[in-house]
């Protein structure tokens, strides 16, 4: 019998109340390095000095509330049973006590499918019918899975390429998945350079969720389709998927960017479905309603080189849309008529419930085409006849770079409050005010708040002023804050600097009395929203009286 494994064991169902109520104190960090000379798998693996051998162990101790560090090495389960559990942890993690791995330093524990370099049969790692998992920092050669009833499981700061195809059916080819799984989250996680299953249709996806998986979120991802190498850039299928969330992601070469997709039977659906402030370029469908999707909503998207805004085929209804800045109808790798929206079955009153304070951009010939032919030719048309979009617009959105191919490429030079509103934002596309993090960041990227330095005014200003420029210069581009409160958050501050985004920052302060004193707390936050959690502090005072010129005397 393993006794370090059945005394860890006997202590985490402690924790869980079996035995009675007792709260887990024994909660250990771990290491795994295979390059140690010492070590083993018979070490106690609570120093970096006396680590254990592999992986495979550390997923067989590890309780709630256990931190396992992996450092560089290729790990490979070797010894799992079938290709739903490499590294399948015996242990699930608890509320508030996730049991955690991370690669240390970030990437450098790659992990890898045994079944490489011939195929990816296996799961590099697969996370079957457990909770409360956090897995951080790895790269993967081969696909990733929260499975089998899985819940409340992270994956986030990781790489990934290959993904996973099983033989027997070369048309689930995916990268990273979540299936029959629950309150999982996908999260800064870069997919990419997917390998050719043969087969390029529906049910291949860079980053998946399938098979009745409810409630699971996606977030600050970048995905690359390959241009066709899996069909979509983030995919669904199987049905029976609802109240999941798409936000903050890069969605790259793709027939779809986002595709939703019920059961082949049309009897599961996928249902209350939320896609919001992504970006996707160089794809011919940005959102790719297959079949049997009802209430998704959609908003405050950007999309650019496209060819069709949305699409629909049947059991697609009350889709709601608005805030999304679609640009620039002319990606033509697919082939394809252009369009901002094609349905093949259903027509508009039954396709949108809603659809308005959308932005469409250098538009194509034909506005909106169901079952095949056209059903409005411009926007005007499509206004009149369906009442829908009546305070869209067809301006440029003025994206800083037009040509570029990352996310930031389509931040706009001036965010105009022309948005839906409340309760929703006021400013159309992905980027509401330039600050935001979308698509991957790698994970040794800048994690340093802005430094902050004074420029005006100086400490004593002259009798009868009565209004300054607070002026401030930071290292970075920055939005900075200021307050007459020190010591609070910097989401709490109340006045954002009239001029900012950029290295300099000023706003005018007004009211100021002779002889009196002030003091304005100073934070700003990055482009990475890296924020200053400590106040930089400018003091400074009006003077009480006026000070006399000197006397100017004659000397003979």
């Amino acid at each position: 019998m393993n006794w370090e494994r059945f005394v860890k064991t006997c202590c985490f169902l402690f924790s869980l109340g079996v035995f009675g109520c007792i709260e887990n104190s024994w909660s250990a960090i771990y290491y795994v390095d295979q390059n140690h000379g010492y070590a083993s798998d018979l070490n106690t693996g609570t120093g970096e000095d006396a680590p254990w051998l592999t992986l495979d162990h550390a997923t067989d101790i590890a309780v709630a509330g256990d931190t396992v560090i992996v450092k560089a090495g290729n790990y490979i389960d070797t010894d799992q049973p079938d290709q739903y559990t490499s590294f399948n942890t015996v242990n699930s993690g608890s509320h508030g006590l996730p049991i955690t791995f991370k690669s240390e330093p970030p990437l450098a524990a790659v992990i890898k499918s045994k079944s490489l370099p011939a195929n990816t049969d296996y799961y590099a790692w697969a996370i079957n019918n457990r909770s409360y998992i956090t897995i951080d920092a790895f790269k993967f050669e081969g696909g990733f899975i929260f499975d089998g009833g899985s819940s409340n499981c992270l994956l986030k700061n990781s790489e990934l390429v290959y993904g996973r195809v099983p033989p027997a059916d070369p048309t689930l080819n995916w990268g990273a998945a979540i299936g029959n799984s629950s309150s999982c989250t996908i999260s800064n996680v870069y997919v990419h350079d997917m390998r050719d299953s043969g087969n390029h249709e529906h049910n291949t996806a860079a980053i998946m969720v399938c098979f009745n998986s409810s409630n699971n979120i996606i977030e600050y991802c970048t995905a690359d389709a390959g241009n066709g190498i899996v069909y979509s850039a983030f995919g669904q299928k199987g049905g029976n998927l609802n109240g999941n969330i798409w936000r903050w992601n890069l969605a790259l070469n793709a027939n779809a960017a986002f595709l939703g997709m019920g059961s082949t039977n049309n009897l599961l659906y996928c249902d209350d479905n939320v896609f919001h402030n992504n970006v996707t370029l160089n794809v011919k469908t940005v959102v790719e309603l297959d079949h049997n999707c009802r209430r998704n909503i959609i908003y405050n998207n950007t999309a650019h080189n496209i060819t069709r805004f949305l699409g629909a085929g049947s059991e697609v209804t009350d889709t709601e849309l608005w805030n999304n800045i679609v640009s620039s109808f002319a990606f033509s790798i697919y082939g394809g008529t252009k369009l901002v929206f094609d349905s093949s079955a259903v027509t508009p009153p039954d396709l949108l419930k809603y659809s308005d304070y959308n932005l469409y951009y250098l538009l194509p010939d034909v506005f909106a085409r169901i079952q095949w032919e056209v059903f409005a030719d411009t926007l005007l048309n499509w206004r009149s006849i369906t009442m829908l979009d009546l305070s869209s617009k067809t301006e440029s959105p003025y994206f800083s770079n037009i040509n570029g191919v990352t996310s930031s490429d389509y931040k706009r030079l001036s965010y105009v409050l022309d948005g839906r509103g409340n309760p929703y934002a006021n400013v159309m596309g992905a980027f509401i005010t330039g600050q935001e993090q979308i698509g991957y960041t790698p994970v040794d990227a800048d994690t340093i708040a802005p430094i902050i330095s004074t420029v005006s005014p100086g400490s004593v200003l002259s009798f009868n002023i009565t209004s300054i420029n607070l002026t401030v210069e930071t290292n970075e581009e920055s939005v900075c804050k200021y307050s007459t409160i020190g010591n609070i958050a910097y989401e709490s501050m109340g006045s954002t600097f009239t001029t900012t985004g950029n290295t300099s920052h000023s706003s005018t302060i007004y009211g100021l009395v002779n002889g009196a004193t002030y003091q304005y707390f100073i934070r700003c936050s990055d482009v990475l929203n890296n924020k200053n959690t400590s106040d930089y502090i400018i003091d400074f005072s009006v003077s009480a009286q006026e000070i006399a010129a000197p006397s100017c005397l004659r000397v003979k």
